[in-house]
């Protein structure tokens, strides 16, 4: 017996195959949810009894949402964001939350696991840049930003520059140009 779970996407989730043991799962990476739909499945017909603990806590994090551009492919393998829970629209995620958000780093021997990463090409960007923009339900004290990312000359992936803006109007009434290069 397997369960599917379904989030943006189907995963489907083994279970056990007797009625004396337990299985426990514990999901790669946190995910942010109003609903979650749960099918058992069977290769044959018959009774399915279910039970299930779902751990979890209340989402009570400042961040709102992020936008960002999908993500691209490189060597066939796609570094798409396929957590991201909200809109896209025109190769551009809006009004959502998703791995730029779990607190989960991936490290460079996960390049393989592309759930890990979210990955752009300079060819498919605004002229090589990608822009984030980030919003809090209040204004937010930064002592830190952190920006973890992957060099890696395989996939010719590496970061130059950036810049980050931070302002308490959409309108960028406010700014505070925070740069970093190497």
């Amino acid at each position: 017996m397997s369960l599917a779970l379904e989030i943006l996407r189907l995963q489907i989730i083994p279970g056990n195959s007797d009625t004396n043991s337990a299985e426990v799962r514990v999901l790669d990476a946190p995910i942010v949810l109003r609903r979650l739909r749960i099918v058992p499945l069977s290769n044959s017909t018959r009774t399915v009894c279910l039970r299930l603990e779902l751990y979890g806590c209340p989402y009570e994090d400042p961040l709102q949402s992020y936008s960002a551009p999908t993500g691209s492919s490189a060597d066939g393998i796609s570094y798409a964001d396929t957590s991201y829970d909200g809109s896209t629209s025109h190769s551009v995620a809006t009004g959502g939350l998703g791995r730029l958000s779990d607190g989960v780093i991936g490290g460079e021997s996960e390049i393989l696991h592309p759930h890990r990463w979210i990955g752009w090409s300079r060819y498919n960007s605004n002229g090589g840049h990608v822009s984030l923009l980030f919003t809090f339900s209040e204004p937010r004290n930064f002592t830190a930003i952190s920006l973890h990312t992957l060099f890696s000359r395989r996939l010719s992936a590496k970061v130059k520059r950036f810049s980050c803006f931070l302002h308490l109007t959409r309108e960028f009434l406010k700014r505070k140009k925070v740069a970093m290069e190497k």
